[in-house]
């Protein structure tokens, strides 16, 4: 059975191959050539990154709020959030209720009316202000109410993509024991360009994509946590699976 390591070299040298230049490396191919491998490696790497919710482009990450600041800065790498009904937990205290997600218009509208401090109990995300493009735009979470102290949130978030291999970066993300399964959607890819048609290794990749599937699905966890409203402050009734909510007697 073939091996499934793969780096960029491996994967240079067989898509290079199979596209007739010869079993070379990136060094001894033409700036042509290259180019050509390139775009199989592209898209055939991105193809098998988005061809399934894989378990190794989520992060577990934490954040801590800050007294009478409004919002948070969220990771750099940081694409979505995996559960939006229960995306921020209050790490210290389980008998919080998670953070509600909502939208920046529906917590400016609640400011309006009652401005006030405390735990927050809504959330929304929205590009951070202020870009310039001499940094990387970023996520930030805007709280309801703005925090009255220091609290510790625990939250899941999906990765932004990487979108190449290359000498600088010549691993793909994941384990090794995708690789073949990323080899074969490269070579799928240079089945294309060469007769613009799906044949023998566009079917592969679909057979090693099934098999890497199953073998992502054991790192996958049996359960995201209780789905239960475990809140026990007064004022706060959750109903109807946290699509609205009373503070302080006013229906949101």
């Amino acid at each position: 059975m073939a091996s499934n390591y793969v780096d960029f070299t491996v994967l240079v040298s067989r898509i290079s191959n199979f596209l007739g230049f010869g079993m070379k490396t990136y060094d001894e191919l033409t700036a042509d050539q290259l180019a050509q491998v390139y775009e199989c490696l592209d898209d055939g790497y991105n193809e098998f990154l988005i061809a399934h919710n894989w378990t190794f482009t989520r992060k577990y990450a934490t954040l801590a709020t800050v007294a009478d600041q409004a919002t948070n800065d969220l990771p750099s790498d940081f694409a979505s959030l995996c559960d939006k009904k229960k995306a921020f937990r209050y790490d210290s205290d389980n008998s919080y209720s998670p953070v509600v997600m909502t939208s920046v218009g529906h917590i400016e509208q609640m400011k309006t009316g009652n401005d006030i401090t405390g735990r927050p109990m809504f959330g929304a995300l929205r590009y951070k202000d202020g870009f310039t493009g001499a940094a990387l735009q970023v996520y930030q979470v805007l709280w309801y109410p703005v925090p009255d102290a220091a609290y510790t949130l625990a939250y899941h978030y999906n990765i932004v993509l990487p979108t190449q291999i290359r000498t600088a970066t010549p691993y793909p993300i994941g384990t090794q024991i995708h690789g073949r399964t990323i080899l074969e959607f490269c070579l799928a890819a240079a089945e294309r360009i060469l007769d613009d048609t799906a044949q023998i290794h566009a079917q592969k990749a679909q057979e090693f994509l099934a098999v890497s599937i199953q073998n992502d699905a054991k790192n996958a966890p049996a359960t995201l946590g209780r789905n239960a409203d475990l809140s026990h402050d007064q004022g706060l009734h959750v109903i109807d699976d946290n699509k609205y909510v009373t503070v302080e007697g006013t229906l949101y």
